[in-house]
Parts: structure tokens; sequence; C-alpha cells
């Protein structure tokens, strides 16, 4: 499960339950919040970005997401023009999102502006999918093979170093769910408190301290309601005088 699905899958579960605690006139005042405003923690709960090894290639994630205009030529009649999310590259292949969705080819030609002259390269528009039914969203796979290592470093600098980030900042959440942990040895089920929760991370408000030694299973179970299960690391924590403040990074399968 991708970890923006898993956000907007989340996030859709909460304003579902905030509009249905305010049409039947019971939406409380959080006391934890003024708590968490008192002793907020300067320290963001997601790492700049981080390294996943797939398919024997080193896969960067990028977080927050870096915004790039790219123009694909399916043919003289068809060129689509778009500001995209750009997710996760790798040497021979990059995964962004869109407010479209793409029609696969095999073979299409693509320009990056990451200066007043593109990057020109040959690529495959390989997959394409709907992140949630209705989102609107779609998140698309390019192959990037023909790419030289030239334009391929010219491309990656431009990312890590020049490129706008997107602005999706965090939600408030604000709101106590049920949550269901599973690691190597246990699954266990208990209640916590999201203060804010992005794409790529969330920060939590909790009884007791998560394992940070290694990955974790963690799924969301809001109104009755459950996401599917997510990888995620535990990137910091500490204690306060109200609980346990704890940030959480998202990585994706």
């Amino acid at each position: 499960m991708s970890t923006l699905k898993f956000y907007l899958n989340l996030n859709r579960r909460v304003k579902m339950e905030e509009k249905k605690e305010k049409e039947n006139g019971n939406e409380n005042q959080e006391t934890q919040e003024e708590l968490v405003e008192q002793e907020e923690n300067d320290k963001p709960p997601l790492l700049d970005f981080k390294f996943v090894e797939r398919r024997k290639e080193e896969r960067k994630i990028l977080s927050p997401a870096r915004l790039v205009k790219i123009v694909i030529h399916y043919d003289p009649d068809l060129i689509i023009e778009k500001w995209v999310s750009v997710v996760d590259v790798s040497r021979h292949g990059m995964k962004i999102i869109l407010d479209i969705p793409l029609k696969l080819a095999e073979k299409v030609d693509i320009e990056f502006y990451t200066s007043k002259d593109p990057v020109k390269t040959e690529a495959r528009i390989a997959w394409c999918k709907e992140l949630i039914k209705g989102s609107g969203l779609y998140a698309a796979g390019l192959d990037l093979a023909k790419l030289s290592q030239e334009n391929f470093e010219v491309i990656n600098s431009f990312l890590l170093n020049f490129a706008p980030f997107e602005e999706r900042k965090a939600v408030r959440v604000k709101k106590p769910f049920l949550v269901e942990l599973k690691t190597q040895s246990e699954v266990k089920k208990f209640y916590t408190y999201a203060v804010d929760l992005s794409i790529t991370g969330m920060r939590i408000i909790n009884d007791f301290e998560l394992p940070s030694e290694e990955l974790i299973l963690i799924k969301a179970i809001l109104g009755g309601i459950e996401t599917n299960y997510i990888k995620a690391k535990v990137v910091w924590q500490e204690t306060k005088t109200f609980g346990v403040m704890i940030g959480i990074n998202f990585i994706e399968a």
C-alpha cells in the first residue's frame, strides 16, 4: 500500500468522523491539544529523504515530494504538459503523482524542465493507477532506461537541490483512533492520539514507547473502517508530562 494512499485513506476517515460529530452536536474540545501546544516539539517527525533497495537499484524517496514541469510527447496530436510531484527516483526510473491519468505507452519523448533548456529523453509509461477511487490523484511509473548518465545527474541534482517542495502540509488531526501494530513478535491494538498527519508520516501522543529498532506494520481503525497495513519506522520519541510524543515515518512497501 502506498504512503500517499494510506495518508488519503486515513485523512478521509478523519474528516468523515469530524463531519459526523458536528452533525450530532457532540464535538468536544480536545484536552490534549492544549498540552501539545504548550510543549510543541521542534523536531520534525520525518526524515529529509531515505534510501530503499528495490530491484537491485537504489531508489531515493523524496520527502517532501519535489515539483517539476514535464512535457510528454505521445505523438504530434497528443502532448501533455504538467507540473508533477516526484515521489522517488532511481537511475532508470521515477514515480510521479499528478492529477490526470497517463496513457500507458512503450515509447514517448519526455522533457524535464530543470532549466530553460529541458532535459530530453525517451521513456516508457510503465504503469498508472488512481491512488484512491474518486480522489483525482494518480501515481505513474516512468521507465527511463534510455536516460544518459549525464542527464540523470542533471535531473537528480535539480530534484535534490533546486526543485520546489510540494506544498502539502501536515494536517492537524487532533483525534484519538485505534491503531493495530504488528512486529516480529506480537500484534497489539491500542488507542493513540494523532497530532498531525502527512503523506510520509505522522506524529502521535501515546501512553508508552513503540519499538524503534525494527520496522513495524501499522493500520488505523476509525469509525469501524480499517486502512491496510503499511510499513513504518519510529524515528524519534520523547517523554512529556502528558505522555510519549512519537514521530513515525511511513515506508512504502
